[in-house]
């Protein structure tokens, strides 16, 4: 597991190149990528496989957008949460959370998931806040199909109608 958490970063360059980050006996999620509101900079994964998590490949926590980078970049996430149904991918927010989350790019990254679900979904826990400078290409495979999505805000709003009725009530 990869979990990046340092308080006092104010540059922060990391790349895991090639990496294969399977499932703990604990059911932890691969990669956490939990909220830093003082680092900046970059953090990459590249060419890195996530398989057989118990929860979702990749979770987001908190991350305000504006902050550090994290680009994937021809990254697999294999067989994910299939006991639970979570979405391979997954940003979540905690109560009291004021800022967007996001400043993330997945750069022709691949879901393996035999699930019928989409690959990316919001738990804003805040009420408050929505996505922000999430994108790039992510194709999902599933039963012997594969489908190519160009990531965009709307497409995100799309698959989490959620976050349009949380941060614009009218």
């Amino acid at each position: 597991m990869f979990y990046h958490s340092q308080k006092t970063l104010m540059l922060t360059i990391i790349t895991i190149i090639g990496a294969t980050i399977g499932s703990s006996d604990r059911g932890e999620k691969p990669i956490s990528i939990p909220e830093d509101k003082k680092a900046i900079g970059i953090i990459e994964f590249v060419n890195c496989s996530l398989e057989n998590s118990r929860n979702a490949g990749i979770i987001i926590s908190n991350k305000p957008a504006k902050f550090a980078w994290v680009r994937f970049v021809n990254c697999t996430v294999s067989n994910p949460a299939l006991n639970n149904k979570r979405s391979p991918i997954i940003f979540n927010t905690r109560r009291g959370s004021t800022e967007d989350i996001g400043g993330v790019k997945f750069v022709n990254c691949v879901i393996k998931d035999p699930l019928e679900r989409v690959p990316i979904s919001f738990e804003n826990w805040s009420g408050e806040v929505g996505f922000a400078d999430v994108n790039g290409l992510l194709t999902v495979e599933r039963n012997n199909t594969k489908l190519d999505y160009n990531i965009t805000q709307e497409l995100i709003e799309e698959w989490n109608p959620i976050i349009l009725s949380k941060k614009n009530p009218e």
